[in-house]
């Protein structure tokens, strides 16, 4: 009896012991989530399956996931890259706007910098056209300076003279030829009549001032001189007094 009972309490002890190990090894053969490997029992010195079909089935567990895992980082490379094409086609678009507003300013400038340059030439042109106008009333020729229906020029006694013959049928045929238009006189035939006139001044005003240089009491020549300029001015206005009368003669109609 006495050699029985120490055989007895081995085998209890044994048996306890063996429960205890059966039961922390189901224990850590329970999956764990968001672990690479199952746990393995704690008996085993490394940490791999105990049988072939385990390991096998851990290894195409990993297999799985980890093909699983490529594919849904491939899909968010995808992801990113369509996002990062839209976000640059998205530039594009907005450079494509941004490059088309600043070539509409662009053009709407120089348009209006046109616009600008022509209203100023026409409103400078106008301008001088007034002051012409005004320059021109002041030398306006009458009757005893010139009869419009024969284009005869009375002229003063300084500038009757037979020395200057030459420059006055110069001007008289130029007058003839204005007088007898009723519209525009050409630009050129207003040219040739300034450019008579302003010889013809040249000349005498040469002239008197030699004539002058011996005496004291110029004031005779001078006055004489005034007379026959007042006389070239109107003639070289009388172009512009011309056109516009009829301009205005027309526009009443």
């Amino acid at each position: 009896m006495r050699s029985t009972l120490p055989l007895l309490a081995v085998v209890i002890a044994s048996l306890m012991v063996s429960g205890a190990i059966a039961q922390q090894t189901r224990d850590r053969m329970i999956p764990q989530p968001g672990g690479a490997f199952a746990n393995t029992p704690p008996e085993a010195p490394h940490r791999h399956s105990s049988t072939y079909q385990e390991g096998v089935l851990r290894g195409w567990a990993v297999l799985t996931r980890a093909y699983a895992d490529g594919v849904l980082q491939e899909s968010q490379a995808i992801i990113n890259y369509e996002t990062a094409y839209s976000m640059f086609l998205d530039n594009r678009i907005k450079l494509a706007r941004t490059e088309l507003e600043l070539d509409q300013i662009r053009r709407q400038r120089y348009q209006d910098a046109r616009v600008s340059r022509v209203m100023n030439k026409i409103e400078n042109t106008k301008l001088r056209r007034l002051e012409l106008l005004q320059e021109a009333l002041e030398y306006q020729l009458d009757d005893f300076d010139i009869d419009w229906s024969t284009a005869m020029i009375y002229w003063p006694a300084a500038a009757s003279s037979p020395r200057y013959g030459t420059h006055r049928q110069r001007i008289e045929q130029l007058m003839a030829q204005i007088a007898h238009r009723e519209t525009y006189v050409p630009l050129k035939l207003q040219a040739d009549l300034a450019k008579a006139c302003s010889k013809f001044r040249s000349e005498l005003h040469r002239d008197l001032q030699a004539e002058a240089a011996g005496m004291e009491e110029i004031a005779s020549l001078q006055a004489e001189f005034d007379e026959v300029e007042h006389l070239l001015k109107g003639l070289r206005y009388s172009p512009l007094l011309l056109a516009e009368a009829n301009r205005e003669h027309y526009a009443a109609y």
